[in-house]
């Protein structure tokens, strides 16, 4: 049942009527087919995952796309709450001139979750869906989702009926894919479209995504920055096989640039960093999850460079 893999899965319980709520709107029943209670399982086990056999329909029919964004909307809370009660904690020390060690409960930079999805539709489907699984009583508020809803939305126009089903499965809605959007979580609201270094999480293309670092190869001549995914701590990457029909380097150049060591300091307050972090550890702690509906080369390849979780 539903409830029974949220059980299993560890969901907390803030969570757990957003998701019955959303998985009941649109019409699935009581019963969470057999693959989406794995991959809930796996996600909660915090292992990497590789999934290659995930058609197009299975993310809305099946449920995945809400598994996922359960999972994302799940780890950037607890990172949120972390953070928060850290920095209590660290107050309330200085606040008493305790010379008490400050917790460890961050990595050099805010941002923790890192989701590429291919073209805007698809970035449309998986923020609404996360946005539903954030509890209402908490986040009370959502600031810029009438502009993102306004940019994300547009249809490229009717796709003829001759084009085979995936084809149309696959293009319809907006087909740009440019894009890159930070979502940013506070006590009582979920912010879109928040700086890269003040977010939790950041829904991206793999072209957006070069867009916004520059290029490594050319830092001498054009401004390079990667430092806001020095510290991503879940990897999402779902419709993998359709970044093979675009350009895989921009996905493995962003992938490349995970958990390096940040190139400036920036704000970052090093007693605050996690050991492993300062160590050179974070990728090998890092979960990635990579669904494809084929297992080619080019996804096999992905997955190589992607999975790295001891």
């Amino acid at each position: 049942t539903v409830h029974g893999a949220l059980d299993a899965y560890g969901v907390l319980p803030a969570l757990r009527s957003p998701w019955a709520a959303r998985w009941a709107a649109r019409g699935r029943g009581d019963a969470v087919p057999a693959r989406t209670a794995s991959l809930l399982a796996l996600l909660g086990r915090y292992v990497d995952v590789e999934h290659t056999d995930v058609a197009l329909d299975a993310y809305d029919a099946d449920g995945i796309l809400d598994a996922l964004a359960l999972h994302v909307a799940q780890h950037a809370i607890l990172a949120t709450r972390a953070r928060q009660r850290g920095d209590k904690k660290a107050a309330a020390a200085a606040a008493s001139g305790s010379d008490a060690e400050p917790p460890r409960d961050r990595g050099f930079t805010r941002p923790t979750v890192l989701v590429v999805l291919p073209l805007r539709s698809h970035a449309l489907a998986f923020v609404r869906a996360l946005l539903d699984m954030l509890p209402s009583t908490t986040f009370e508020q959502v600031e810029n989702k009438a502009r993102f809803i306004r940019e994300y939305d547009a249809d490229d126009g009717e796709i003829s009926a001759s084009k085979p089903a995936d084809f149309r499965a696959l293009f319809a809605g907006n087909s740009d894919d440019c894009f890159r959007c930070a979502i940013r979580l506070t006590r009582k609201s979920a912010k879109l479209y928040a700086p890269f270094y003040k977010s939790d999480v950041i829904v991206a293309s793999p072209l957006g995504l070069r867009l916004a670092m520059g290029s490594a190869e050319d830092a001498k001549k054009t401004k390079y920055d990667a430092d806001w995914l020095s510290s991503i701590e879940l990897l999402v990457a779902p419709y993998a096989d359709i970044f093979s029909m675009q350009n895989v380097a921009h996905f493995t150049g962003a992938v490349g640039a995970l958990n390096q060591l940040p190139a400036q300091t920036r704000d970052t307050d090093f007693s605050r960093v996690r050991a492993c972090v300062l160590d050179g550890h974070a990728s090998a702690l890092r979960q990635s999850v990579i669904l494809s509906s084929q297992h080619t080369p080019e996804v096999r390849a992905m997955s190589t460079r992607a999975c790295a979780n001891a």
